[in-house]
């Protein structure tokens, strides 16, 4: 059985299902290396792109968004090859900044 157990798309794209019914879905696009990860209720929860081949966040790379229930905006991470990079910001629910960090 493949690391990754997946039900395919297209040529370009798989989705992926971590578990039985407990854990997010992820569709993963092969062609620019996209990520969405979809809750239990297909609510997107996080975006980003990856260097390797799955969705537990190993090899994130660039700008990672994670998102609130109903849609705004949680996270803004930046990463470079799994390493936090940059300026991360933390939004409340309403949108306000609660917090900025940044890494070297």
């Amino acid at each position: 059985m493949p690391k990754y157990p997946y039900d395919k798309i297209t040529d370009s794209t798989c989705r992926y299902q971590f578990g039985k019914d407990t854990t997010p879905k992820c569709t993963y696009n092969f062609k620019n290396g996209s990520i969405e990860i979809f809750d239990l209720n297909n609510n997107l929860i996080e975006t980003g792109s990856t260097t390797r081949l799955g969705c537990d966040g190993i090899g994130k790379n660039n700008i990672w968004k994670k998102f609130y229930t109903y849609g705004s905006i949680k996270t803004i991470e930046n990463y470079y090859k799994g390493y936090k990079i940059d300026t991360w910001k933390y939004f409340y629910e309403n949108g306000d900044i609660l917090r900025i960090e940044n890494f070297f």
